[in-house]
């Protein structure tokens, strides 16, 4: 460090845990790992010992001390770490590593010179008071911190969790991280939620009665929630209060602290912690902060998701049934998707369509094979036309490393495009174009593919509507045609 040759003290952390993880690869797997150390470059997680004994703490203690005496930890995270062993939260010299590792860069990144400017904008928002500004102040100088969920226990509108205070389960410890939700809503003038009761079922559906509604949230849900925030959630659960929110006209939506912070402040030690918390914001206190950080159209994603309350989705549903939109579907499909529906954070007109399954998205995850993805692309279209799209016969052909012909027959003639593929780049437009032509040919009833736009230029799919479907959607603002 002294010679420059290691930039700072959390990455000589780094370099202990990796030694410290090859050791033990090399003791459990001695043959696979004894010559090849550095050949997998995965993430292994190892079981802490079952028996914590107290020779083994005293080790651990004694490596603690050997980091504090070379001057690789401060006393304050020297402090924090022994407290951890002795509490037996840390039981292997990888976890000591990690996570002194992660306050050590947490310690590096949080230079008061350099982080006022960052809090006077929090304060001039209205995020952090007067009062948390000089607390927060405080606790950075006295090295209070030990990872970026901390700097927000002093901010306003914010929960802040600890998991070792709870219950390892999460049906247990969940209902009351809601209740302290809720302490929070009401103590900040956000809302008076009165939850009636809370339940978790096996297949870890959250539901919550309040204000005469059941809110229910699926923490695996179907409809994927990749129209909304830009920010890959890790606790989804309180998506269950921003659907309350909405329903109630608050401006205040909750986020998901350790992503938020993440980018607001640049850290990423998040990975070993065991806090975690919410932080509730408003359009314009989020846009502050993110609306640089994304390529993503913002405006745009509040404008649609604060009409989409549970009655607004439920009146969209009944058009979509009333103009014969999902015609092709059973009752028993309609009701799994008016169930996925109410079990997920719809904030984007697209996630309706595509529940019902009404459109073709372009991007397929379930696709086995290059072939697999354009045979059941065609089938898709053929599906949601409701029977005005015919294509029978359909085939996949390379006739290169870098070409495929893609073709099948309609009303009994043969049609063929070819695929251009460059790396990981496909060129499908000639494919998309082919069965729009066919179909604007063909069909009698004035029905067409449209595409979908989520954002300027970027098509999610494609959807088949008469003149008349699609004046309707329109009228209800329902729909992105053109970017």
């Amino acid at each position: 460090m002294e010679e420059g040759e290691m930039p700072s003290r959390s990455t000589l952390l780094y370099k202990l845990g990796q030694e410290a993880v090859n050791r033990r690869l090399n003791l459990d797997f001695p043959t696979l790992f004894q010559d090849f150390p550095t050949l997998f470059q995965v993430t292994i997680a190892f079981e802490a010992p079952a028996e914590f004994t107290e020779e083994m703490r005293l080790e651990l203690l004694q490596l603690l001390e050997q980091l504090k005496q070379s001057g690789v930890i401060t006393e304050r995270v020297y402090q924090r770490l022994e407290a951890d062993i002795k509490a037996s939260h840390i039981k292997m010299d990888i976890e000591l590593f990690q996570q002194a590792e992660n306050q050590m860069e947490v310690y590096e990144n949080l230079q008061l010179n350099d982080l006022k400017p960052y809090l006077k904008t929090l304060r001039s928002s209205g995020i952090l008071s007067a009062d948390g500004y000089t607390k927060l102040i405080q606790d950075i100088q006295t090295e209070n911190i030990a990872s970026n969920i901390d700097l927000f226990k002093h901010f306003d509108r914010t929960v802040v969790f600890n998991i070792n205070d709870y219950s390892k389960k999460l049906y247990d410890y969940l209902p009351e991280i809601y209740q302290s939700i809720v302490n929070m809503l009401h103590e900040s003038g956000i809302a008076n939620i009165k939850i009636g009761s809370f339940s978790v079922d096996e297949k870890m559906i959250f539901s919550i009665y309040t204000n005469g509604k059941k809110y229910q949230y699926n923490l695996y849900p179907v409809i994927k929630n990749k129209f909304s925030i830009p920010i890959a959630e890790r606790r989804e659960f309180f998506f269950l209060f921003n659907k309350i929110l909405r329903d109630i006209g608050s401006s205040y939506r909750f986020y998901d602290i350790g992503t938020v912070s993440d980018e607001l402040i640049g850290l990423s030690a998040l990975g070993h912690t065991n806090k975690f918390g919410f932080i509730a914001l408003n359009n314009k206190q989020f846009k502050l902060f993110l609306d640089k950080s994304y390529i993503f159209d913002l405006n745009n994603f509040y404008e649609q998701e604060k009409y989409l309350t549970t009655g607004r989705i439920e009146e969209i549903i009944t058009i979509l049934e009333k103009i014969g939109l999902l015609s092709h579907l059973t009752a028993q499909q309609i009701n799994i998707a008016e169930d996925n529906i109410r079990q997920s954070y719809i904030t984007n007109y697209n996630q309706l369509l595509e529940a019902f399954d009404t459109f073709v998205p372009t991007i397929d995850l379930e696709a086995t094979s290059t072939e697999d993805k354009y045979k059941r692309l065609i089938r898709k279209f053929a599906e949601v036309s409701r029977g005005n799209f015919t294509p029978t016969d359909i085939s996949f052909d390379w006739k290169n490393n870098q070409t495929a012909e893609v073709s099948f027959k309609l009303n009994g003639k043969h049609y063929f495009t070819n695929l251009e593929f460059q790396d990981d780049f496909v060129d499908d437009r000639r494919l998309f174009s082919l069965i729009l032509q066919l179909v604007d040919q063909t069909v009698a009833n004035d029905g067409r593919f449209y595409p979908l736009y989520e954002k300027r230029n970027y098509i999610t799919g494609y959807i088949f509507l008469t003149s008349e479907q699609r004046r309707l959607l329109e009228s209800e603002k329902l729909l992105v045609l053109y970017p």
